[in-house]
């Protein structure tokens, strides 16, 4: 069975001491693992695995989420972003503020022209809030708008929102549709990618994989074999980057640890 085989590796980073039992390692594995698949709208209990004790998991729900909302990092510039404020943005954050600390009930809309400083609103407020131990839910419409918030999510991610698909329902982007380029082959992809980074401006970054074959004991597959390969669903073994640059998240592993595999 796949759990016994890999239960004592998966506990290796777990602390352990005299005063902590087996029992209580094994339902902080099974609940790490089952935080996992709920942000996939999964359970533990969907899959042949040993079920977490009863209690366990109501003791750790509503502190692992205050745990994490509470570990979010808080930027020293966010928070230095309250003294430079323009006289709108200013004003927004003083209203917004008010209404937070006096614990009324308020929804507001802040408008205005891409580039006028919304998103720096939005991350001042975040910073200066969660920096006097508050919890603050950041959530957007859409993906990209969730990232430029410091613990951003979408909101039908965040707030389990149920996504209705229709067998017709479809997603026209006009903009891009004379722009996107069709490639029937990985190594067209990976040459269109290198030129996009080459034309980007900054100082490139270089990432390696660490390739290998488990129980590969007569060492038949050499590194430099594993390297060549580069399947599209995963990175290739030389990933170059340059901060800013567009890239493609293919799977959200964890979202709260930054987890991605990323194209």
């Amino acid at each position: 069975m796949l759990w016994e085989e890999n239960y004592p590796h998966m506990i290796e980073d777990y602390p352990s001491s005299s005063n902590v039992n087996s029992l209580y390692i094994m339902n902080k594995l099974l609940h790490d693992i089952n935080d996992i698949l709920q942000q996939h709208k999964k359970s533990i209990k969907e899959f042949d695995l040993p079920q977490i004790s009863e209690g366990f998991e109501d003791m750790r729900a509503i502190s692992g989420v205050i745990e994490h909302e509470l570990s979010i990092p808080i930027s020293d510039d966010d928070l230095y972003g309250s003294r430079v404020l323009n006289a709108g943005q200013l004003l927004a954050f003083d209203i917004i503020s008010q209404a937070i600390r006096q614990k009324h009930s308020a929804i507001f809309f802040v408008d205005g022209p891409g580039g006028t400083g919304k998103t720096f609103l939005y991350r001042t407020l975040l910073a200066n809030f969660r920096n006097d131990g508050c919890i603050i839910l950041a959530t957007a419409t859409s993906g990209i708008a969730a990232n430029l918030l410091p613990g951003g999510r979408t909101a039908h991610s965040k707030f389990k929102i149920p996504i209705k698909f229709e067998p017709m329902a479809m997603c026209r982007f006009n903009y891009m549709e004379n722009r996107a380029i069709i490639t029937p082959l990985n190594d067209d992809v990976n040459k269109l990618n290198e030129k996009a980074i080459n034309a980007f401006p900054g100082e490139e970054v270089t990432y390696y994989s660490f390739d290998s074959v488990p129980d590969d004991t007569r060492n038949l597959y050499l590194p430099e074999f594993l390297n060549s390969i580069s399947p599209g669903n995963l990175p290739p073994h030389k990933l170059v980057l340059k901060k800013g640059s567009p890239i493609m998240l293919l799977r959200n592993i964890d979202p709260k640890a930054n987890a991605f595999w990323v194209k």
